[in-house]
């Protein structure tokens, strides 16, 4: 597989540089952050059991606690993975045999189109186009899904852009898939956070559909390293099978992390709501305050967007800088073979957020 662009980046710099406004997850929570929203005593969250290994399909309580966020799918038909990276490895690696056709839309996460180019698929890559705000045009889909396809992969709300599919453009991209033959994967580990209309789960679109998320974007645990993909049973048993050689089960006391926030998920979605909200509005004002130096599509969900700056320098040389010389941290575009652009999120502490874009215009301005 050629570097993974965006998590070499991130190795180079995330911990050594004081504003990170590159991450894309919401502020996460502490340990006391969680018992006080749940109303739970740390050590009834902690329990007592020895911290030994769990179902390798992942505890029946949390597959269940999964299964219900996706009505008429059961816990049979989840898998619990470390963070959704490993839901996506496992589906695509499943699926996804030499000469096969998989389409992809682009920019994207590495991962979503870098798997199946290393076992040998024919890749295409459905653009997004920031003279369209990004949003993706399912009429170049239906071009693109000429002859056998074997997997379309969407992510839903987007990163790097933040745009967002409706629910109607969804399910016609379903139904591209069901003429092309092509098994529909949606990475969903933004959904729940949206500065529109809410799009529901598409795995509520049919039987047939397969969708990951995790706990780490929207729900403020990325460190506890729980993901999942829910799907067809069939397919869901062959990851499960694939992930013997990989993390073998779920850690037990991420499972119990996780459970909690499930089991009182409106509350912990209030929450990342409302930062979220808040941050957006910030950069919102931004954006419109430095329009002279940087340009952008506005989200419409999630914590992340692409702005594209007004300088003919290499973005690499840009986010290097501003590391550097302004302890602040933007992922190049080229992370997303994308020149000109960066990714900024916007989903943490909101002191951070407003000191690291003040220190992003101060160098900008120097371009």
């Amino acid at each position: 597989m050629k570097p993974f662009l965006v998590e070499r980046w991130f190795a180079k710099y995330e911990f050594s540089v004081s504003y990170n406004i590159a991450e894309s997850c919401i502020q996460p929570l502490s340990l006391p952050e969680i018992c006080s929203i749940a109303g739970l005593d740390p050590s009834i969250l902690l329990g007592s059991e020895p911290i030994g290994y769990v179902d390798a399909a992942g505890s029946p309580e949390l597959r269940r606690a999964i299964a219900g966020l996706y009505p008429g799918t059961t816990a049979g038909q989840v898998l619990v993975t470390s963070g959704a990276i490993e839901a996506n490895y496992l589906l695509h690696s499943s699926l996804i045999e030499p000469g096969d056709m998989v389409i992809c839309q682009f920019p994207a996460y590495q991962q979503l189109y870098e798997v199946a180019r290393s076992r040998g698929a024919d890749v295409r890559l459905w653009r997004l186009y920031r003279e369209n705000q990004f949003h993706p045009d399912v009429d170049d889909l239906k071009n693109l899904a000429r002859g056998r396809v074997k997997l379309i992969v969407v992510n839903n709300p987007h990163n790097p852009t933040g745009a967002v599919l409706s629910a109607e453009e969804m399910q016609g991209v379903l139904d591209i898939a069901r003429r092309s033959g092509a098994f529909l994967h949606v990475d969903e580990v933004y959904n729940g956070i949206f500065y529109d209309k809410p799009v529901p789960s598409a795995r509520l679109m049919g039987a047939d559909v397969a969708v990951t998320s995790s706990m780490s974007k929207v729900y403020g645990l990325p460190g506890a390293r729980i993901g999942w993909v829910a799907g067809p049973e069939p397919i869901v048993q062959k990851c499960s099978e694939l992930r013997d050689y990989t993390s073998i089960c779920p850690a037990m006391l991420s499972e119990r992390l996780s459970l909690t926030v499930l089991r009182n998920r409106d509350a912990f979605l209030r929450r990342s709501a409302d930062l979220a909200s808040r941050n957006y509005a910030i950069v919102r004002d931004w954006m419109d305050k430095c329009a002279a130096i940087v340009s952008w599509a506005p989200p419409k969900g999630g914590v992340v967007c692409f702005p594209w700056y007004h300088a003919d320098t290499g973005s690499e040389a840009v986010s290097r800088r501003l590391a550097e010389e302004q302890d602040v941290l933007v992922l190049p575009g080229t992370c997303f073979e994308h020149e000109g652009h960066f990714r900024l999120g916007f989903g943490y502490r909101t002191d951070r957020l407003v000191e690291g874009l003040s220190r992003l215009e101060r160098l900008l301005y120097t371009l």
